[in-house]
């Protein structure tokens, strides 16, 4: 599984409805947004929702020369994301919608001069799945299981009792999480119901940490 944005979750919660102003889209800009927001998804699974939005763009005759109306590829994102049953294709449409409103805020000129020319890029993040060893430093993000579930390496420490990971936690789903705890090495760390993952080994010297995820 290819990589999915980091801080996906989070941008899912800026979501807003789709705005009514007339910006335009290149479809360069589009598929720019959809390398990094498409991580999750196979390559031909991406291509075919890029595809599909692309010809209903062509077809509604909505757009010319590869320019589209922001409001029109923000409604048809919605609807399809409405038909997808499975989250990371819904969490891939959400964040295509998200960076085109983000672009639009960052760009802080009044609508009828903005343009969303220039690509977004953004962090990679791992999903861990059950049963699968992994390695983490201080600052390290992961996804755990799927991008709802997001697994923050604070800092590694160690004294007279002990080696010990600290970290922060959160699922978007449930809004259940913890933040800058920590425990020693070995010890389990409950992440919601049915979701544990261990540090069985903290190497303070190295400043790393491998992990066992059982979600």
């Amino acid at each position: 599984m290819r990589k999915l944005i980091s801080l996906l979750t989070i941008l899912s919660y800026l979501f807003s409805p789709a705005s009514s102003f007339a910006q335009s889209v290149d479809v360069s800009w589009l598929k720019q947004a959809g390398i990094s927001c498409g991580g999750g998804l196979g390559v031909e699974v991406q291509g075919e929702i890029e595809s599909a939005l692309i010809k209903r763009l062509a077809i509604g005759g909505i757009g010319g020369e590869g320019s589209y109306s922001q409001s029109d590829v923000e409604t048809l994102l919605s609807q399809f994301r409405g038909q997808q049953k499975q989250p990371v294709y819904q969490d891939y449409l959400t964040c295509l919608i998200t960076l085109m409103q983000t672009a639009t805020t960052a760009s802080g000129l009044p609508p009828k001069e903005v343009e969303l020319s220039s690509p977004i890029s953004v962090d990679p993040l791992d999903v861990v799945q059950r049963g699968q060893r992994f390695s983490m430093a201080p600052g390290d993000v992961v996804a755990v299981r799927d991008m709802s579930l997001i697994f923050t390496v604070d800092k590694l420490s160690s004294n007279a009792n002990g080696t010990y990971l600290h970290f922060t936690w959160s699922n978007s789903q449930t809004l259940e999480g913890q933040t800058r705890t920590y425990v020693l090495q070995a010890s389990p760390i409950k992440l919601g119901e049915s979701c544990v993952i261990v540090p069985y080994k903290i190497n303070t010297e190295a400043n790393s940490a491998s992990l066992l995820s059982n979600c």
